[in-house]
């Protein structure tokens, strides 16, 4: 049950203000405790797993959940304390690494000298966790589902006692788990990493082996998560960092998409960041001794790859030094959505940062830390490089010696972390756009579980609370907001029109706009605008491509044509949808971020249509294509073919499908040079008591213009509408 404490109503208020930022307008701090007690108790002390929990664009929250088991002896090869050995699985054989695989473990006795070439024995004492893997939902409401999965066909042993499992959100029902599995029933030192499709019910889509396990390796979800992943992972006594891009379509299967190789140094453990453009950006730092002081002995370097493409662009340095003796301890990159300068006021004057930015912790020969902060495009020009010191004023001089996770927030600026020594507390600090200390109330030392903290897509901070016995809860905190957006998570847009949360009256509204701070171009992505259906799942109502857009303002402002029948229903609410990538910058040529669902949202006002026509029939003709399609279904499929396409056509008008009918019949279009059929369709007058129902005429246009504009409505996407011709329409058949 969830337990309902005094300030949890406000924490669900606030819940549902910073998951959907449409209706958050203040930016005072907010902060409260969402605590919640497990359904079942097994009896063992509940406890987030270390991993961060992953977020839907929607705000929806999925976390990992563990529960102690029990304590056993497992004996395993490792050339380090818990390191298992790794099974390549390539072309040119097996191979066996000498990887670790590190989890919850106590090692018992060091590892002794061995003159074979495998890892010596040791011996680890594993402290295991339940056997269920266990999800646990939280709903954008405040509301928790729990799913205990039973997954089939992992080895228990090695991912629930050394906490193999790893997962990702693909869509809302599919969900990517890697695993590690021992590919010799002989011996117990032999594991191959694996990857499955699983849904929330825990039925297994799909499950593959990956084709190169080695020193690391790491997923990265594509900026679209239904464009699928990347995985990168490092090649055992090679200089070579491997990629394989793969897809997983509707039905859960895994497809592969490509691979490519890149050269690297064995110790350069690359960072991977998704990217505007659809593709991913792999970056690796590089410390080599020199002995010409003026050559370049430490470089980062990045390289592209764009979606679906077999080989990167080949690595270029966007930093160079000619320091010795440096060690590239970690490097943090995520896409500028950043203004220029924080303290601007003038509107028309703002200008907004674009590319990406990559943030390193140098370590020299002496231990000094520098932060060496990298603004640069995916084409590879670097705009600026500065070298920084965040804690160089601060007063407790250990904090320069820890080790900082950095994380870019969505309304600017970065927060910093730490976990100095005890796992129960984590270091927060803030830092502007120009990464300049940003004081707040928290800052410093904080009471956290195992670490574990993440940001949500609305810039507010969730902390993980030392647990109950079988409780779990988080902290959630608003961030300051650097940026100040518009509402729209973008600080590319200034403003739109309809603007957020408006009326429109869907007669006059012939364009939508998006007006930028800065120049731009039109690009390859969408607009797409959903009517909104309460618990039901969106409806499509019209896919904009930049056939459908002009640009006005200076090239500031994008003007999209939208068709008379995309606001058809009165007293709804909508919201539209723009990919990353639908415009770019007109300078720099960088692609731009969009706006996510739900965020650029409106509601249509209500119409007055007269109530003075009649039953009507009309027809409607199917392509060359789909005719033959037609011939070649059985007699049952045809039957099932007019039920369809009624079902199709109500639910994109939208109208009640009792108001359709067919006489289930096709007819050889007389006009036609090719072999075309034509399908009657009749519409019945509408119910006087629905206010929002539309009369017989106005049915009756929405379907022709859906028809005549088919690849800019839901009508292509459908299984028997997109076989409809649009150069015939929806004519009234003569009487």
């Amino acid at each position: 049950m969830l337990v309902i404490r005094m300030n949890l109503f406000l924490l669900l208020f606030a819940i549902i203000l910073f998951i959907n930022p449409l209706y958050t307008t203040a930016q005072t701090k907010k902060e409260g405790i969402f605590f919640y007690e497990e359904k079942i108790d097994y009896g063992s002390n509940v406890k987030l797993n270390g991993t961060i929990p992953q977020v839907y664009d929607d705000g929806t929250i999925v976390l990992r959940v563990i529960r102690t088991n029990v304590a056993k002896i497992l004996t395993r090869r490792g050339p380090c304390s818990g390191g298992i050995r790794v099974k390549i699985s390539g072309k040119s054989g097996k191979r066996y690494a000498r990887g670790c695989l590190h989890g919850p473990i106590d090692p018992i006795g060091d590892p002794k000298p061995s003159n074979s070439t495998d890892p010596p024995i040791v011996t680890i004492k594993s402290y295991c966790s339940l056997e269920k893997f266990s999800l646990r939902i939280i709903h954008p409401n405040g509301t928790v589902d729990e799913k205990d999965i039973d997954l089939k066909g992992i080895d228990k042993k090695i991912n629930y006692c050394s906490d193999g499992l790893k997962f990702y959100l693909i869509t809302k029902d599919q969900i990517l788990v890697t695993y590690y599995n021992n590919t010799n029933n002989n011996t117990d030192d032999y594991y191959e990493e694996r990857g499955m499709i699983i849904d929330f019910d825990g039925n297994v889509k799909d499950s593959i082996p990956f084709e190169t396990n080695d020193l690391f390796s790491s997923i990265t979800l594509n900026i679209d998560r239904e464009q699928g992943f990347l995985r990168v992972a490092g090649v055992i006594n090679k200089t070579t960092i491997e990629w394989h891009q793969y897809q997983v379509n509707p039905d859960g299967k895994i497809i592969s998409l490509a691979f490519g190789k890149l050269n690297a140094l064995p110790k350069s453990i690359p960072t991977v960041i998704a990217t505007t453009d659809g593709g991913y950006t792999i970056i690796y730092g590089n410390a080599t001794k020199q002995k010409d002081s003026l050559l370049s002995s430490g470089e980062i370097f990045a390289s592209h790859i764009e979606y679906e493409q077999s080989s990167a662009v080949v690595p270029f340095a966007i930093y160079q030094t000619s320091v010795q003796n440096l060690t590239f301890n970690s490097i943090y990159c995520n896409i500028i959505n950043n203004v220029n300068d924080v303290n601007v006021t003038d509107v028309n004057n703002v200008s907004v940062k674009v590319g990406l930015t990559c943030i390193s912790r140098v370590t020299n020969s002496s231990n000094i830390v520098n932060y060496v902060k990298i603004d640069f495009l995916t084409s590879g020009l670097v705009l600026n490089v500065s070298i920084e010191r965040p804690f160089e004023t601060f007063e407790n001089t250990t904090l320069d010696s820890l080790s900082w996770q950095v994380t870019g927030l969505p309304f600017g600026g970065y927060l910093l972390t730490s976990s100095p020594s005890d796992e129960n507390e984590i270091y927060y600090y803030l830092f502007d756009v120009n990464f300049k200390r940003y004081k707040w109330d928290l800052e410093g030392p904080q009471p956290s579980t195992i670490g574990t903290s993440f940001v949500l897509p609305n810039n507010t901070l969730m902390m993980a609370q030392p647990e109950t016995d079988n409780g779990w809860s988080f902290k959630a905190i608003d961030l300051h907001k650097f940026n100040n957006d518009n509402g729209y998570s973008n600080a590319n847009i200034k403003t739109t029109t309809p603007i957020i949360g408006s009326s429109i009256n869907s007669n006059d509204t012939q364009n939508v706009t998006i007006s930028f701070y800065d120049k731009v171009e039109l690009s390859d992505g969408l607009i797409q605008i959903y009517q909104i259906n309460g618990d039901r799942p969106p409806s499509l109502r019209q896919i904009i491509s930049e056939d459908l857009c002009s640009l006005d303002n200076d090239n500031k402002t994008v003007v999209a044509k939208i068709l008379s029948s995309t606001f058809s229903v009165p007293n709804e609410n909508y919201y539209i949808e723009v990919d990353d990538d639908f415009v770019k910058n007109k300078k720099y040529q960088e692609p731009l971020l969009g706006i996510r669902e739900n965020v650029w949202s409106f509601r249509t006002e209500g119409k007055d249509e007269p109530f003075t026509d009649s039953n009507t029939v009309s027809t409607l003709r199917l392509t060359i294509n789909g005719t033959k399609r037609y011939d070649n279904l059985t007699s049952e499929e045809q039957k099932n073919f007019f039920s369809t396409l009624l079902s199709e056509l109500a639910n994109s008008v939208p109208i009640s499908s009792k108001r359709l009918h067919s006489n289930n019949k096709v007819m050889l279009d007389k006009n036609s040079t090719d072999r075309q059929y034509l399908i009657s369709v009749g519409i019945k007058v509408y119910d006087e008591n629905d206010e929002n129902d539309r009369n017989v005429k106005s049915v009756a246009n929405i379907i022709d213009t859906m028809v005549k504009n088919i690849f800019y409505t839901p009508f292509i996407l459908s299984n028997v509408t997109k076989h409809l011709d649009e150069d015939y329409g929806f004519k009234p058949l003569r009487k």
